[in-house]
């Protein structure tokens, strides 16, 4: 379902391509109608709105100004502008700026306005398809990524190269933070079982979940890589952020303690 927003304020103009878009059966549209401005803005500031169809000249704000607005809040919104003027070249700066998908005249056949809509919508999918493929290759990408850091540190554990610059290359492609020069604080970290009906799939969430607990703690104050090394265990990596000095080492142990303390409550509840 696609949410429409028409803008004007001659109300005949509103009900008018309303009537034109309900008409259309192929799309579940959801219409709202605003015949200013600002109701535009009030009902845009509690509802997603994904198609726009706005006159250009409006009292208070243009339709330009009011697709600037509307775009920092909704930078997914189409913008269609009707107007009665045949004025592309005052639209052209705001086509420029993206999100608008067409510009038609009032006096034009309702067809040419079911085409900017279709055009919009035709954009949108794409805009989803997109987003779902790009979510999909993140999870992948966070799979390999994880094997990966795995990979590297066990590797660098069995035999650790002479040269730090090939050890350096090795974490940095593997986008693993930390300083080969600086000493390392190492932890374990074991995940209890709740309920032995688990699921394989139920324990990979949950580890993945504490994993990421974890590094929301670590994060500010810590750099850190974690490796998963069995079903319910992991191991983190960590060193002080910031200047490596022997106070900052002192102080490590004990911030890292603090840190999985709150990581254990938060996990457990």
């Amino acid at each position: 379902m696609y949410r429409v927003l028409i803008i004007d304020d001659e109300p005949m103009i509103v009900e008018s391509l309303e009537q034109t878009l309900r008409e259309e059966k192929q799309w579940e549209l959801t219409i709202y109608q605003a015949f200013n401005v600002y109701d535009a803005l009030d009902c845009m500031g509690q509802n997603r709105v994904d198609i726009v169809l706005s006159d250009i000249r409006m009292p208070g704000m243009s339709g330009i100004e009011l697709h600037q607005r509307i775009k920092s809040s909704w930078p997914r919104c189409r913008f269609i502008f009707v107007t009665g003027y045949n004025e592309f070249h005052y639209a052209r700066d705001a086509i420029r700026t993206g999100g608008v998908v067409d510009y038609v005249l009032k006096n034009e056949d309702s067809g040419v306005i079911v085409e900017a809509v279709r055009k919009a919508i035709a954009e949108l999918d794409e805009l989803e398809d997109r987003s779902s493929y790009l979510h999909h290759v993140q999870g992948k990408l966070h799979v390999a990524l994880a094997a990966l850091r795995k990979d590297t540190m066990f590797e660098l554990m069995r035999s650790l190269p002479a040269d730090p610059v090939v050890v350096k290359g090795k974490l940095e492609a593997a986008e693993i933070g930390l300083t080969p020069s600086e000493p390392l604080l190492v932890a374990i970290g074991r995940l209890d079982p709740l309920d032995a009906d688990w699921s394989e799939a139920d324990w990979e969430l949950l580890m993945f979940a504490c994993q990421n607990i974890a590094e929301e703690y670590l994060d500010p104050t810590i750099v850190h890589a974690t490796v998963q090394y069995s079903r319910h265990q992991f191991i983190w990596f960590m060193q002080s952020k910031g200047e490596a000095d022997s106070h900052a080492w002192k102080h490590l142990a004990s911030r890292a303690y603090d840190i999985m303390e709150a990581v254990q409550e938060t996990c457990r509840r």
